[in-house]
């Protein structure tokens, strides 16, 4: 699904502030204290409480072996100013041909500053111009304001395929290419975050 560009562990997107790169097995105590969180893992719908042992290690390496078989990209967010920090995780994993799931959280620490829309945006847009991707699906709950701004900051709408819509019920969103095109290059919303790809 994803080209040899983004298959070794050199890669990384750059953006406005962050850095998108490999996890590596030093982001594992980061990726474990943030990840035990309450508050982090209450905004997903995937982070078990209590967060299991090894769970950060094994994160870890399921990553690094699914991004350099290019089946997945799973990205940590990183401060430019300190790109051996990892302070989140943003992830596009298959579920079709043509269709991708974004998945993400952050470090409580650093919510509030617009860290995962820049970064969203930037890897949204990264995704159809490198793949063939026709449409990414995303989901939070409706206790997740945060997420859902990231996720309408983006451009994703509701889906149609929506559960019972209790507190903590997942919601599910989508966003096409043709949205991608008319949001992210028609308006020129590229150029005011430049994507810019590295690969050392």
């Amino acid at each position: 699904m994803f080209p040899d560009l983004a298959r070794d562990d050199v890669f990384r997107l750059e953006t406005r502030r962050l850095w998108l790169r490999w996890p590596r097995p030093q982001d594992v105590v980061f990726i474990a204290q943030a990840a035990a969180d309450e508050r982090v893992a209450a905004g997903t719908c995937e982070i078990p409480q209590p967060y299991p042992e090894g769970a950060a290690a094994e994160f870890v390496l399921t990553a690094r072996n699914g991004n350099s078989e290019g089946k997945q990209l799973v990205l940590v967010l990183a401060p430019r100013e300190a790109p051996g920090l990892a302070i989140g995780s943003i992830a596009l994993t298959p579920i079709c041909a043509q269709t991708a799931r974004l998945r993400f959280w952050l470090g409580h620490s650093f919510w509030g500053r617009g860290l995962m829309t820049e970064a969203a945006q930037n890897l949204l847009d990264l995704a159809f111009r490198l793949t063939g991707l026709e449409q990414i699906r995303a989901q939070t709950q409706t206790a997740n304001p945060a997420a859902l701004r990231v996720l309408a900051k983006c451009g994703f709408a509701a889906s149609d395929e929506q559960s019972g819509g209790g507190a903590f019920e997942p919601v599910r969103f989508a966003f096409d290419r043709p949205s991608w095109s008319s949001l992210y290059v028609r308006s020129g919303a590229d150029a005011q975050d430049p994507m810019n790809v590295a690969r050392a």
